[in-house]
């Protein structure tokens, strides 16, 4: 049996997913939360985390709350570090 650690999803996609369901302009939902175009998309593509602040905002907007979003957030940072984690042990084995 392989074990493999979880995968997780970073918030951005899920913003992007929302955005797309409600039909929402990037630059629009941007400017809402607070942040430029170029930080909503580094958000979405998975290349900046989500603060307390901006998962506030984003939570106002999508009626939901900031700790959904942080808890999405802390969710991608543990598989990605559990996944990092498992792959240096892997390579240690293997070196063995």
């Amino acid at each position: 049996m392989k074990i493999r650690p979880a995968e997780a999803y970073h918030p951005g996609e899920y913003i992007r997913d929302e955005l797309r369901a409600r039909k929402w302009k990037h630059a629009d939902f941007a400017a809402a939360i607070g942040i430029s175009l170029r930080g909503l998309r580094l958000v979405m593509d998975g290349k900046q985390s989500l603060l307390p602040s901006i998962a506030r905002a984003i939570g106002r907007q999508f009626r939901t709350s900031a700790a959904l979003w942080m808890g999405l957030q802390m969710a991608f940072d543990s598989a990605r570090e559990a996944r990092a984690s498992f792959l240096s042990q892997k390579n240690i084995k293997q070196k063995r």
